[in-house]
Order: C-alpha cells, then sequence, then structure tokens
C-alpha cells in the first residue's frame, strides 16, 4: 500500500512540475502552480484547457525588468493577441483578465488554447489560474460588457465592433426579442386578448430607447474624447486616438530631413515593434525618401517605439549590438532619429 501512495504522490508532484509547455524561455521552472521564468526577447506559455471550459484567467506576478506581458489564444500555429499590460519597472500584481472581453472572441474556436506571451527583458514568478463565471457572474459581466464602448479609431468609419453580451454580439439578442414581438402580435392581432399585445409594444420600445441611449452615448464619447485630447490641445499635446503622437513625430522627421538635405530616394531605415499601420505610414509620409523596414544598408535611422533600441553616450545599440556613435535628434525617449557620423 505505502508503494502505491508513494506512486500517486510522485504522480501529483509531476502532474505540477510540468503542467503547461513553454518555449523560448531562457530561464523557466514550476513548483506548485507557480511558474518562475526569464526571458531575453520572448517567451510563451500554453496553459492547460481549452477556451470553451474557462471565463476568466486570474495572473498572481512578481516581476522585474521592461517588456510586455500578456494572453492570447493559440489557434493552430498563430497565436491571436488577448490582452497586454505594460512592465516597465519591479512590480507585484493581481489581475483579472475577462475573456468575453476581447473583440475577437465570438471569431475564435472553442478549442483554442491560451497561451502567456512574455517580451522584452522579464524576469520573476507568476501564478496563473483559470476559472468559469456562475450564471448570475455572466449576467452582471454581460451588462458591464453591454455599456462598455468601442474605441474610436482612424479605421472605425469601415469596422465598428458591435455592442457585446458575454461575448457575442448583442445585435442578435436584440434582433430575436423584436422578431418574437412582431410575430407576436401578427399572429395573435385577431384573438378576443389582443389588447394585452400592448404590453409588447411598450416592451419592444423600452429596448429600442435603451439601445438607442446606448450607441448614442457611445458616439457623444468618441467626441469628447477627441476634443480633449487633440482639438482642444497644442500642436505638442495632440494626442490622436490609438496613434498617439506619431503623427506629430512624422512632422518632426519631415523637418528633421528637411534641415539635412537630403536628396530625394535617400534609404532611411525606420525601426519600430508596431506592424500596422506606423511602417506603411511612415513610408507614405516621407515619400521620396526611400523608407526601409528590414535592410541595414543606411546612415539614418527613424525610431520609434522599439524595445529592441537604445540609447548609450550618442552609441545606438540594436538587439544589444553597438553600432557607433551617431548624431541624435531627439523627440522623445521613445522616438528620434539617428544619423551616423
Amino acid at each position: 500500500m505505502k508503494y502505491v501512495f508513494l506512486f500517486l504522490s510522485l504522480l501529483w508532484l509531476f502532474w505540477w512540475v510540468f503542467a503547461y509547455q513553454q518555449q523560448w524561455c531562457t530561464d523557466y521552472q514550476e513548483s506548485f502552480g507557480t511558474l518562475t521564468f526569464a526571458t531575453s526577447e520572448q517567451c510563451i506559455i500554453v496553459l492547460d484547457g481549452f477556451l470553451e471550459q474557462y471565463d476568466i484567467l486570474t495572473l498572481q506576478w512578481t516581476l522585474e525588468g521592461q517588456g510586455i506581458l500578456g494572453y492570447g489564444f493559440l489557434v493552430g500555429q498563430q497565436i491571436i493577441p488577448g490582452e497586454f499590460l505594460q512592465v516597465s519597472q519591479s512590480i507585484s500584481l493581481d489581475k483579472v483578465f475577462v475573456f468575453s472581453q476581447s473583440p475577437v472572441i465570438s471569431q475564435l474556436p472553442g478549442q483554442a488554447h491560451i497561451v502567456l506571451v512574455m517580451q522584452g527583458q522579464l524576469r520573476g514568478s507568476l501564478r496563473p489560474e483559470m476559472h468559469v463565471l456562475s450564471f448570475g457572474e455572466k449576467i452582471i459581466q454581460g451588462w458591464k460588457e453591454f455599456w462598455t464602448f468601442d474605441t474610436f479609431k482612424p479605421y472605425t468609419i469601415n469596422l465598428l465592433y458591435w455592442p457585446k453580451l458575454s461575448g457575442k454580439n448583442a445585435n442578435k439578442f436584440w434582433y430575436w426579442i423584436f422578431g418574437l414581438v412582431v410575430f407576436g402580435i401578427v399572429v395573435f392581432a385577431h384573438y378576443p386578448w389582443r389588447k394585452k399585445l400592448q404590453y409588447l409594444w411598450f416592451i419592444a420600445l423600452w429596448l429600442w430607447l435603451l439601445y438607442d441611449i446606448r450607441m448614442s452615448l457611445e458616439m457623444m464619447k468618441y467626441y469628447r474624447d477627441d476634443y480633449r485630447s487633440y482639438i482642444t490641445q497644442t500642436w505638442s499635446q495632440q494626442i490622436l486616438r490609438d496613434r498617439g503622437d506619431f503623427y506629430r513625430f512624422v512632422d518632426f522627421a519631415q523637418q528633421t530631413f528637411t534641415q539635412l538635405w537630403l536628396q530625394p530616394h535617400e534609404q532611411i531605415l525606420f525601426l519600430t515593434d508596431n506592424t500596422w499601420p506606423f511602417p506603411g505610414s511612415m513610408k507614405y509620409f516621407l515619400y521620396p525618401y526611400d523608407v526601409q523596414i528590414h535592410t541595414w544598408d543606411s546612415r539614418y535611422y527613424i525610431v520609434y517605439g522599439s524595445q529592441s533600441v537604445r540609447l548609450e553616450d550618442n552609441h545606438l545599440i540594436v538587439s544589444g549590438q553597438d553600432l557607433g556613435s551617431w548624431t541624435v535628434s531627439m523627440f522623445a525617449p521613445y522616438a528620434f532619429i539617428f544619423v551616423q557620423q
């Protein structure tokens, strides 16, 4: 009997110590559900379970370094981003991520794996736990999501996510209700108690008013945010929606290269962690200069929000490699222009 107990104990310990799969971590250990890790560039940890089994992810962590940490959904060989947080110093935090708040949740298969993603120079420990919301919690969460407004972006004119109820399209919910109301009125209009159908009209009217109020408040929020962050601000303080100060940095780059008397079609390297839309926008606004993303054959560098680039005494350090002394035109700590001396 003691051997059976010993075997089960070892099996239980083995399950705890080797619960997750990980890739690219420079250091990684598990102990009773707590993960200790380190990463110099990127680390991915696949959690045990599927999206259809859980509603929320809780993370307790103690981290140090600089980078980002969050979760995503593993679909085949592709990771669909979820929610991420910026880490810039030593921090201890207890964070709850709700899967239904992801704008792409309704498009994901139930068999998608939940993965933790860490990027940058990070080291520390974290404890991930996934849970299922109760029926009452799902109703409360769905009501909160219905009144959570989308972020107005430059492409919102072509793409605006619908209001959500527990990660589902709220429009479908209202369509079903309105459809049932119309069906009831048409079918039972000639019955003796048809006067009671007025209650269905009242229900439909109040639901329509509720929906109209919600959508009107969302539009008013867009106008308010633009007024506060862009229209009433001076040029040096203007922030345009999810583009931040990017367009002001473009103006700064144009003025800098004009002062340097750069010839048309001069090659310029643009370094950024953003994959869309900043690279394409920078190429467009700096034409006829030849803005490149991947080549290194250039005397001119534009940096905007790149974790792999830093300054040390006017030396350009890219991915740990010192590329020599450069003349620097600073726009912000995360945005500057290098000219090779």
